[in-house]
C-alpha cells in the first residue's frame, strides 16, 4: 500500500497517524494480483459505502483508492483494500492502522 507519507512497520501491518479532522488518502498496490478483477475497500472486516460524504475513492484495480474524510477517533481502525481475482480467489492489500492524533478543540479557563 503506498501512502503520502512513509509510515512505520508495526505488527504486520502500516501505521499512519491523521490529524483530528483531517483527510488521509490511501492507494493500494495491486499489481502482484494480475487476475485481479474487482476491489473492495474494507474497515477490519466491514465493507466501507463509498457513495457516503465520509468515504471516498475508487475500487478499479489499477488503481484503488481510498479518501478518509474529517477523521474522527472512531476512524482509528484497520483498513485494507480486499482483492477478487478472476478465480474467485480473495485477497487483500497491506493492512493500514490509522491513528488520530489530536482532538476537538479543549480550553481550560486559568483565574
Amino acid at each position: 500500500m503506498s501512502l503520502s507519507c512513509e509510515p512505520k512497520k508495526e505488527d504486520k501491518h502500516l501505521e499512519r497517524e491523521v490529524i483530528y479532522s483531517g483527510s488521509v488518502k490511501i492507494k493500494a498496490n495491486t499489481g502482484h494480483f494480475p487476475n485481479a478483477v474487482a476491489g473492495i475497500w474494507m474497515k477490519r472486516s466491514e465493507r466501507i459505502d463509498l457513495g457516503q460524504e465520509k468515504y471516498r475513492g475508487t475500487v478499479n484495480v489499477i488503481d484503488p483508492v481510498l479518501c478518509i474524510n474529517n477523521v474522527c477517533k472512531s476512524d482509528e481502525d484497520i483498513y485494507m483494500c480486499k482483492i477478487i481475482a478472476n478465480d474467485d480467489k480473495r485477497h487483500f492489500s497491506e493492512k493500514l492502522k490509522i491513528k488520530v492524533i489530536g482532538g476537538k478543540n479543549l480550553f481550560s479557563i486559568r483565574n
